[in-house]
């Protein structure tokens, strides 16, 4: 059963129950494409690795901040943007968080990877407690960054990890028994803030980027790696 209406906050946010005869699972998430495909990993993997039968209720939600939680026995969280409640974290939830933990929790985690030099990145399932990303972590699991990756290079290597991560331990999470967790320490956490996505030139490169363009017939170009990006003005971006 499925139903779905869009508030004014734009934002898509998805709720999946899945409902065995055993126990029934919250997910929160976004609506972007990636959390489409974990709902179909979620009634994919249910039928054929579940041992009890399986009813499975999909309900859209659009409103963006979930505030009223059904009858559950644990939740998982998958790019999911709000807090849970902490007066739900009696019961169990497993976050899903697009970076590798302890050391980039928070926001703009593919921005900072890069900026700090890391030469790694990945995905990570963790419990939640009361504060954001630094729940006892079940698996990181990590990739290297590459010369030329950008920010949505990893975040979209960051999306395939944690669909792997989904795979394997949701039926664990449905039949137990429940993934062992690590405590974490020292965790680093970017808090959210706008990003300046301005890059300053010398006078030297201000001027060979207006020497070299003639719009829309040619573009100064710079490489980076082994990729080449194009300069080309924002009136002709719109």
């Amino acid at each position: 059963m499925t139903n779905g209406k869009r508030g004014s906050s734009g934002i898509g946010i998805s709720t999946t129950r899945c409902r065995t005869e055993k126990k029934t699972c919250f997910i929160v998430s976004n609506n972007s494409e990636v959390s489409c495909t974990a709902r179909k990993i979620v009634f994919s993997v249910i039928p054929h690795k579940m041992i009890f039968s399986v009813i499975p209720h999909v309900v859209f939600n659009y409103e963006g901040k979930v505030t009223e939680f059904p009858d559950y026995d644990f939740g998982i969280s998958f790019l999911y943007p709000f807090k849970v409640p902490e007066s739900q974290l009696h019961k169990p939830w497993f976050n899903f968080h697009p970076a590798p933990l302890p050391e980039c929790g928070g926001r703009n985690v593919a921005y900072h990877a890069i900026m700090n030099g890391m030469s790694s990145f990945g995905g990570t399932i963790h419990y939640m407690n009361e504060e954001f990303d630094r729940g006892p972590i079940i698996e990181t699991k990590r990739f290297a960054i590459g010369e030329g990756d950008t920010a949505g290079d990893l975040v979209m290597k960051s999306h395939a990890v944690l669909l792997e991560l989904l795979r394997k331990y949701l039926p664990f999470m449905l039949n137990g028994p429940l993934p062992k967790a690590i405590e974490q320490s020292d965790t680093t956490y970017h808090t959210a803030e706008k990003l300046d996505d301005y890059i300053e030139l010398n006078e030297s490169q201000e001027k060979r980027i207006r020497a070299l363009t003639v719009s829309p017939v040619f573009s100064a170009k710079v490489r980076i790696g082994d990729r080449d990006y194009k300069i080309v003005p924002c009136e002709e971006l719109r």
